[in-house]
């Protein structure tokens, strides 16, 4: 398989810093005669924002009264610091971060569910060379799920990492205590460790998973596999009443570039597009263009009430939340009713 420097995992860092999609700012903006609302999302580099990026690009977001921006941040710990410190409208994130929101004291309502995942990347056990053109050995032995035992696996913990971490051992049969999770929150440096055998295993997002690949590394569960979704998009209520029109303007959009996607997706010009917009915006490397996978988008759709108070349940276990919330608490009906 290809092999890539790992300091392609650094430059990565910088590109996400600098990726966006529009303006830096959240203030309304003027289209002809007619003012749009801003609706300005926080993100983690992921292939689940590409619907964002074809309804911005395209014009999609204007045609339904509402300009989208997103803001792509290289650890939830960031995007969340800018969430409570309203630099971004919403964001999108996970039950549990809406459970630390929450305890936090924000009014923080869930608008719907997304279609993301949380891939477990295992060591391939094959020589790299490292960002210094040294080469390093890794661990390896690691063909699934069960052969984590005592092995090291790096997580950001006290989130929804950990949690899909916990669940996916579950699935298998597995306690927490039969792994050890070293905390690492930004992404690029899970892989970049894990590139360099510090550890057997690490749960990752794309584009991470797709450059862990193409390094030898492979993916033994993952999220989807379990049929877990815990991703949401979620906006403070005050924000959903002061632009609820917008808002419902953002998921009308995003409908339209889920429909605009799923019908071009066999199209060789369309995909060659929308692989540069992940590129430019999500933080693919561009050496692994190619490599990008554009999968069938579902349209956006609220989230399971189960999913959340299992979610809250285990934010309880871990003293993450101790506010008695359940799911008709943190659920908004501005687009679903």
């Amino acid at each position: 398989m290809k092999k890539i420097l790992g300091g392609v995992v650094v430059a990565l860092a910088a590109t996400l810093v600098l990726a966006g999609c529009g303006n830096t700012n959240s203030k309304d903006t003027k289209s002809g005669d007619n003012k749009l609302q801003t609706v300005k999302l926080g993100v983690m580099p992921s292939t689940d924002n590409l619907p964002l990026l074809v309804a911005a690009n395209e014009g999609l977001d204007k045609q339904n009264g509402v300009k989208i921006e997103i803001e792509p941040f290289k650890s939830a710990k960031d995007r969340d610091a800018a969430f409570q410190a309203g630099k971004v409208d919403g964001v999108i994130s996970d039950v549990i971060a809406l459970a630390i929101y929450e305890q936090g004291g924000m009014d923080v309502k869930v608008t719907s569910t997304t279609h993301d995942q949380f891939d477990l990347v295992a060591d391939g056990g094959t020589s790299i060379s490292d960002k210094n053109g040294k080469m390093v050995d890794r661990i390896g032995g690691v063909n699934s799920i069960k052969d984590l035992k005592g092995k090291s696996v790096i997580i950001a913990k006290n989130g929804g990492i950990e949690y899909a971490t916990v669940k996916m051992l579950a699935a298998a049969g597995m306690k927490e205590s039969d792994v050890k999770m070293l905390d690492v929150p930004p992404v690029p440096a899970r892989l970049e460790l894990l590139n360099s055998g510090k550890a057997s295993a690490a749960v990752l997002p794309e584009p991470f998973i797709t450059m862990g690949e193409a390094d030898g590394q492979h993916v033994i569960d993952s999220t989807t596999k379990i049929g877990l979704n815990p991703f949401i998009i979620g906006f403070p209520a005050k924000t959903i009443s002061a632009k609820k029109a917008a808002i419902q303007g953002f998921y009308k959009a995003y409908d339209q570039a889920v429909n605009q996607i799923n019908n071009n997706r066999n199209d060789p010009k369309q995909v060659a597009k929308y692989r540069a917009m992940l590129v430019k915006n999500v933080g693919f490397p561009a050496k692994l263009t190619n490599k990008i996978k554009i999968d069938k988008f579902p349209k956006a759709s609220q989230i399971s009430a189960k999913d959340i108070d299992d979610a809250f349940s285990w934010a309880k276990s871990k003293g993450l939340l101790k506010k008695n919330l359940k799911a008709k608490d943190v659920l908004s009906d501005v687009y679903f009713k």
